[in-house]
């Protein structure tokens, strides 16, 4: 009995010390109404679209937001809080335990914060009430509504713009036959402008040709005469030449491939890329002595004695005065085939211009448009969707529980620890005696 007595007394001073040295802690909590319709009876305020869960959603957020806590620790009575002030980062302590909920999944929005300095607490949750209310809601009505119409009219009027000038592009292309026609006829200027400057530098390598045998005739020397050859003659002779053309055309296919694993390749120097390296180089090389023997076979076919070739030198400047002649035609109409290509490219660049004008036009529009819906949900907020219920919070003790558990827990402790003591000390005695 003596045990039990010591262990009930000893609980109950558990309880009594649990009571006195535990701190107590408190809840702060300010409510405000959030209306799914606006409570000023303005029927034309009510969106078909409005989703109100949405709504709810938003508010809550922007509450939490660092845009309005910023705000809060903006003001000097707050800055000067000791639960501020001991803080590191104070936005983000303040973003992580501040609560903010909807009871019951009512219209009532609960803004409460828990701590043990009640008074501290209590100005923290108004003043980010207040704050929510100043700088989201805000009591500049007529300022935003105003503001609200000067973009919605630069809405219509880029729009109406938009409009224009999308109908003044599709004129032109229909006047200059833009769109497939201007790619197919690009594609036609261009095959025939390549064509013309191919021809072009055949009669001019065949003028240089013709030249050097007449030099050679006129009993000009040999080696003199073949330091004259041209570059673009030895050109065609090479584009002509069987071996040399299907070196050329594995080169492109190879340059190809290497561009391609570039773009593909982790690593600069990958054994791959430097096979396809190793490879054109091979190419090139061949390439360079085939370019070689066929300007050596030029100069001996160019540089033989009169009589080798058949032609006399009568002959061969009735040739060069031909081949000059059919070298300023061709010249001529290289001139109106590149003419023809710029004017095609032109007409494309002057229409692709404006449509990247219209694209540029409607980017800014539509940012414009999203900023307009963004102010609509913020008008929405000011037809008094929300109001305060609470002008300063209400602070209420909570740590009933925490008591309770402190007590019983140190009360248990206290209770073994005394009973354990006074049952060794009644043993001990009883030992004693019997000594």
């Amino acid at each position: 009995m003596r045990v039990i007595a010591v262990a009930i007394l000893g609980a109950v001073g558990a309880g009594i010390l649990a009571e006195y040295v535990l701190p107590s802690r408190y809840q702060a909590t300010v409510l405000l109404k959030v209306s799914r319709s606006p409570m000023t009876g303005d029927a034309t305020a009510i969106r078909p679209d409005f989703d109100f869960e949405v709504f709810k959603r938003t508010t809550a957020q922007l509450i939490k937001s660092p845009f309005v806590i910023r705000a809060t620790l903006r003001k000097p009575a707050v800055a000067r809080l000791e639960i501020v002030q001991k803080q590191q980062d104070p936005i983000a302590w303040l973003a992580d335990n501040l609560t903010v909920d909807y009871p019951g999944d009512a219209e009532i929005l609960r803004i409460s914060m828990e701590g043990t300095r009640p008074e501290q607490l209590a100005m923290l949750v108004t003043e980010i009430k207040n704050a929510f209310l100043e700088e989201v809601v805000g009591e500049d009505t007529a300022d935003r509504v105003r503001n609200k119409e000067k973009l919605a009219e630069s809405v219509r009027r880029n729009e109406r713009e938009i409009q224009q000038k999308s109908d003044a592009i599709r004129e032109l292309e229909k006047k200059t036959g833009a769109g497939e026609r201007a790619i197919l006829l690009k594609r036609v200027a261009l095959a025939r402008l390549d064509n013309l400057v191919k021809r072009r530098a055949t009669a001019e390598a065949d003028i240089g040709e013709l030249r050097m045998r007449l030099q050679v005739l006129s009993g000009q020397d040999a080696a003199a005469v073949k330091t004259q050859l041209s570059p673009s003659a030895v050109a065609v002779a090479v584009q002509k030449d069987p071996k040399a053309e299907k070196i050329i055309t594995e080169l492109k296919h190879l340059e190809k491939a290497l561009d391609e694993e570039e773009r593909r390749a982790r690593e600069p120097n990958s054994r791959a890329l430097e096979r396809l390296k190793e490879a054109i180089a091979g190419l090139q090389k061949e390439l360079d002595d085939q370019r070689s023997l066929i300007q050596a076979d030029l100069e001996e076919k160019l540089t033989r004695p009169d009589g080798k070739d058949g032609f006399n030198k009568e002959t061969l400047e009735l040739q060069l005065k031909a081949t000059a002649a059919n070298w300023q035609a061709l010249d001529q109409l290289v001139t109106k085939a590149v003419q023809e290509v710029q004017e095609i490219e032109e007409s494309t660049a002057e229409i692709e211009a404006k449509k990247a004008d219209v694209r540029g036009l409607r980017e800014i529009t539509d940012k414009m448009a999203h900023e307009l819906k963004l102010m609509d949900m913020n008008m929405f907020m000011v037809n008094q969707r929300i109001v305060a219920i609470d002008e300063s919070a209400n602070v209420v003790r909570n740590n009933n529980l925490i008591r309770r558990s402190g007590s019983v827990g140190l009360a248990g402790m206290a209770g073994f620890f005394l009973a354990f003591v006074v049952a060794a000390w009644v043993q001990g005695r009883g030992m004693g005696r019997h000594a």
